[in-house]
Parts: structure tokens; C-alpha cells; sequence
């Protein structure tokens, strides 16, 4: 695969380390396309890129704390930056970034390779053509006490073009579609009272992806009626992987991308997301299981076994419950 073959998309607000990133994608990609997609008004000077999208922006979905807007939700705006810019990809391969995101090495090329075809796939769950790869952070073990279920991290996706247009390509979702009192969980004190919508931002996208290939989807972001399902759809569908085995890091996420281990908190902080997400080892154990109905490795057992442990330290210590 040579890097002329990759477009990277990379899109949201132009942020303090938007030059880095760009810098970063030229520094390990050489002759990689870049299509910026940003809003209208934004500073695009001294800026590398191949290619600029500036879109209108859709506005935001409000969020509601003892019945006053105190913040919004931009999942809108990120379907619009990239629904509209991915038209103009044209190479075979698409990477799908952010403005933040540095990459720090080219070995997510290879690591995909390796994995695309690794295991079979859920004849279900093959709407894609081929497995895409995407980040582990964000990608929620459904089956983890949290129970988010069709959640896919947003951060970074990477597979053939045609199939990030098959997930991305959807409609805005309707202010009036956003919120819910539905929960088979009780809402918990790390709410602090917030009135969010039904679905995470992740979901809310993964859901547009799942809806045009299935009629029946979970109601809300805990429905623990498509814990299976999950696992079926990020085994057959994606490679799930840390951010630190694909090659990438972001400061606001800097501490769960890789374990540091000169800051106690922050390897701490590391360790919760890996055990509570779909990481690389699970992505493996659930293929093996759900593709392939085999067990996984004795190493894959005592991984799972560990993971778990620390959930319930997670969900004692964090979330008092």
C-alpha cells in the first residue's frame, strides 16, 4: 500500500495543535493527500493541506442542566464536516481524523494489513467490504457493568474510502430525536444531574451506520438487548486497537492514548479505559468467539479475567456503585 493511495480526512474546529497534526500526517505520510474539513470563519493560515472543505455550521445539540442550556453536543457537526468532504476523497484509502490528533509513526498501515483479514466475518455484519480500523478508547466493552452497546470511537477511522461513505454518509440527527428518560440503569451521581441525549455521540453515529442495514436497534445507549449484537458487529465489521498500537496521541486525551508510567494518576487513568474498552487483545478474544466459536488463548482468559478486576475496582471507586 503506498501512502499516494491514502487520503487523510481530517476534520473539526482549527485548534492550537491543528499545525502539528497536519505536520505529523507529512512527516510519516509523504505523498499522503490531506483534505481539511473546517468551518466557514476558521484561520486557515499557515496551514498544510491539499485540499479545503469550509462548511455551514449545523449548530449543536443542546444539553440541559436543571432545565438551562449549559452546553451543546456536536455530533451534527461532525457528520456535516465529514459527510461533506469524504465526496472528495478519490484514493482507495481514507483515513478519518481530527484537528488534535498527531500521529507519532506509519505503523497503522502494517497493523491493518495484518488484521484485515485475520479472522472470518458474520455474514449479518459484512455491510462493510472490509474491516476498518479504529481506536480502542471510546470503543466500550459492552459487556463491562457501563453496558454501552453500538458504540465505535469517533477519533480515527482507516479502510478503503468506499467504506467510510457507507458509514459516514447519513443524515443529521432532529433535536427533537436527541433525549430520553429511558434507562434500565438508574441514573448514577456522575451524571450530576445533566440531562444528556439517549445515545453518545459514538452511538448516535454507529446507529446511522447500522440503520440503513438493520430495521431493529437498540433504544438507548444501555440496552443491554444488544450486548451479542455488538460484539458480532465490532468483530465482523472493525479491528479495534489503542490508540498507541495505531500510531497516534492527542492532548486532551493524551493520558489514555499510552500509559505513562512517570504519573501514577495517569497510568491509573490508562488502565480504567483499557479495561473498560473493546481493546486490542478482547478485539481478538471476541473474534475468536463470535467468528471463528472457538476459545481464546490461555493468555486471552487470564487478560479477559484481569480486565474485568479492574472493572469492578472502576465501578466501586469511581462510580460508587
Amino acid at each position: 500500500m503506498k501512502n499516494s493511495s491514502i487520503t487523510f480526512l481530517v476534520q473539526g474546529p482549527i485548534r492550537e495543535k491543528t499545525r502539528d497534526s497536519l505536520r505529523s500526517i507529512r512527516t510519516f505520510f509523504p505523498g499522503a493527500s490531506i483534505i481539511l474539513s473546517t468551518w466557514k470563519g476558521e484561520d486557515i493560515s499557515h496551514l498544510d493541506y491539499d485540499e479545503l472543505i469550509l462548511n455551514d455550521d449545523p449548530g449543536g445539540l443542546n444539553i440541559f442542566l436543571d432545565g438551562d442550556v449549559v452546553s451543546t453536543e456536536n455530533t451534527n457537526r461532525q457528520i456535516q464536516s465529514v459527510s461533506n468532504a469524504i465526496s472528495h476523497v478519490t484514493t482507495q484509502y481514507c483515513v478519518k481524523s481530527r484537528t488534535d490528533i498527531e500521529f507519532t509513526n506509519d505503523k497503522f498501515v502494517k497493523f491493518y494489513r495484518e488484521n484485515v483479514n485475520k479472522y472470518s466475518r458474520d455474514t449479518s455484519f459484512s455491510n462493510l467490504s472490509q474491516r476498518v480500523l479504529i481506536s480502542s478508547i471510546n470503543t466500550p466493552n459492552p459487556n463491562c457493568f457501563l453496558q454501552y452497546v453500538c458504540q465505535v470511537s469517533d477519533w480515527f477511522y482507516f479502510g478503503l474510502t468506499e467504506d467510510l461513505k457507507k458509514i459516514w454518509e447519513q443524515e443529521l440527527i432532529e433535536q427533537s430525536d436527541f433525549y430520553h428518560n429511558e434507562d434500565n440503569i438508574p441514573d448514577r451521581e456522575y451524571k450530576n444531574g445533566f440531562l444528556f441525549g439517549r445515545f453518545s455521540a459514538e452511538q448516535i453515529i454507529t446507529r446511522g451506520f447500522l440503520s440503513k442495514h438493520h430495521k431493529v436497534l437498540p433504544k438507548y445507549f444501555r440496552d443491554e438487548n444488544f450486548i451479542d449484537f455488538t460484539n458480532r458487529f465490532i468483530a465482523s465489521e472493525f479491528i479495534s486497537a489503542e490508540p498507541v498500537r495505531i500510531g497516534f496521541t492527542f492532548l486532551k486525551y493524551k493520558d489514555y492514548c499510552a500509559p505513562s508510567f512517570n504519573c501514577l494518576r495517569s497510568l491509573k487513568g490508562y488502565i480504567a479505559f483499557y479495561s473498560l474498552t473493546i481493546n486490542y487483545v478482547r478485539w481478538n478474544q471476541i473474534c475468536l468467539e463470535f467468528m471463528e466459536h472457538k476459545k481464546g488463548s490461555v493468555s486471552h482468559q487470564v487478560h479477559e479475567k484481569l480486565c474485568r478486576l479492574i472493572a469492578i475496582y472502576v465501578k466501586k471507586k469511581i462510580y460508587k456503585i
